[in-house]
């Protein structure tokens, strides 16, 4: 049986308006401080919290799909028949109102730290990290200015939404060599009309115990040939709100957000590129192992 502290602790947790996760978590965890183990209690603590992350995981994907029922139509219908014209706004639109209103209706806080350091009409290179899904709706309400995701060209075949995708990303077949020259090519077009391109330098998800993975080579290259500056984004929890591991797996939380800007020497050249890759990389790293 259990122990009499567990139905209280319960009883406690379900008559509490505060943040019922970490509630859960806690009353829970009040169960095995103690002498000697309990097997019992470890195997309810860790199957009913998967369980919850579970269910509310459901409820996110809801939330999603309302903040996309919502941004799509007018999105679509302004990139279909007028272009580039009202483009920002459209932009503006999904990042700002749709993937504000997911963080919001999810539970999910912000804390920006550096944000003084970005200028909102200036183009950057963000180089960010890449933990979950949640990094996306973040990543757009972080950043004080206007960007595009520079994606993998398969997004764009997406059924339906495909025709959005090419609209706030910049395409990269990794693959070919002649579409990278054209993305760096459709990168700086895009930087030229104010916009700032983000970049996961990992490439994907990180889903090992590694704070990060290697660095891809793009952000850095495109650094250097434009001359733009690297706006470091060191995005932290986002893999603890949503486990990169599972396919349902979210519970409400907060986000801490670093920013730091790395300005590229004139002088540096495709050798310096390691080098370049490493000072950016501990920079991460020191924000990431900050308390």
């Amino acid at each position: 049986m259990l122990p009499i502290n567990f139905y209280t602790g319960l009883s406690k947790f379900h008559g509490s308006n505060e943040a019922s996760f970490y509630k859960f978590d806690t009353v829970i965890k009040r169960i095995n401080v103690g002498k000697g183990p309990k097997p019992l209690s470890h195997v309810i603590y860790f199957s009913m919290k998967k369980l919850f992350r579970s269910i509310f995981a459901l409820y996110g994907v809801l939330i999603w799909c309302i903040a996309a029922l919502f941004a799509f139509p007018w999105v679509l219908i302004a990139f279909t028949f007028f272009g580039d014209r009202f483009e920002k706004q459209m932009i503006y639109l999904a990042y700002k109102i749709s993937c504000r209103f997911i963080l919001i209706m999810s539970g999910i806080r912000l804390e920006i730290i550096g944000a003084e350091k970005i200028d909102p009409k200036a183009s950057y290179i963000i180089a960010s990290n890449h933990q979950s899904t949640i990094d996306i709706p973040v990543n757009a309400n972080t950043f004080p200015g206007l960007f595009k995701f520079l994606s993998k060209a398969e997004a764009a075949k997406v059924p339906v939404f495909g025709a959005v995708i090419r609209r706030i990303c910049i395409l990269l077949d990794r693959k070919s060599q002649e579409s990278r020259k054209k993305s760096y090519k459709e990168l700086r077009r895009q930087a030229d009309l104010g916009y700032s391109v983000l970049i996961y330098v990992e490439g994907t998800r990180n889903r090992s115990k590694e704070l990060l993975q290697p660095f891809f080579d793009g952000a850095f290259r495109l650094a250097l040939e434009t001359g733009l500056p690297i706006a470091v984004q060191t995005l932290k929890n986002t893999g603890k709100i949503s486990d990169p591991k599972r396919l349902l797996d979210l519970s409400p939380g907060k986000v801490t957000c670093y920013w730091d800007i790395v300005h590229p020497d004139p002088n540096w050249t495709d050798k310096d590129i390691p080098a370049f890759k490493e000072l950016v990389r501990n920079i991460m790293l020191e924000r990431l192992k900050q308390a």
